[in-house]
């Protein structure tokens, strides 16, 4: 798999509606890799993190899964006792990616949660109620001014590695 394959079949948003089934573009789309989600970055605040990636398969694989678990992590919250799961618009925005329905999406999201205390309680939250309610937290869509500084910091070490690669 490379980062090109990963990318969705297509933007499914309101925004951009999807492909008609007689579109000729149809001919050159990929299936998708819903992980790409957590791996492409806008530089909003409720985004991924910014990270480069590697155009070797096995690497690539370990990093979508990486950037996939840190994102979930951080952007899933548990409320047993509320039945509630709370995760990003994203899922919202791009639910067919993951499913669909409220459940294959909870389903999704348990199953790439990285082993720990939300994984744990998403579990629990399944078992106890048959579909836990879902709730789609605000995405914060200011500039992340420390992702930018980031990236910019990325760029010139890359920049540097490659002139002192070439001398």
């Amino acid at each position: 798999m490379t980062l090109k394959t990963a990318y969705c079949e297509e933007i499914k948003s309101p925004q951009y509606p999807p492909f008609g089934r007689e579109d000729p573009r149809l001919q050159n789309v990929l299936p998708c890799d819903p992980r790409i989600h957590f791996a492409l970055n806008c530089g909003a605040n409720s985004c991924p993190p910014i990270a480069v990636y590697s155009s070797v398969e096995s690497e690539l694989e370990y990093q979508l899964q990486l950037a996939t678990e840190v994102y979930l992590e951080v952007n899933t919250k548990v409320e047993i006792e509320k039945g509630l799961v709370m995760i990003s618009q994203l899922f919202k925005w791009y639910a067919t990616d993951f499913g669909g329905t409220d459940s294959a999406i909870l389903s999704w999201i348990t199953n790439h949660l990285p082993e720990g205390e939300i994984k744990q309680q998403s579990q629990q939250l399944r078992q106890a109620t048959a579909v836990p309610k879902i709730a789609y937290t605000n995405y914060d869509w200011h500039l992340n001014v420390n992702y930018c500084s980031q990236l910019i910091a990325s760029l010139i070490c890359n920049l540097k590695l490659k002139n002192f690669m070439t001398l």
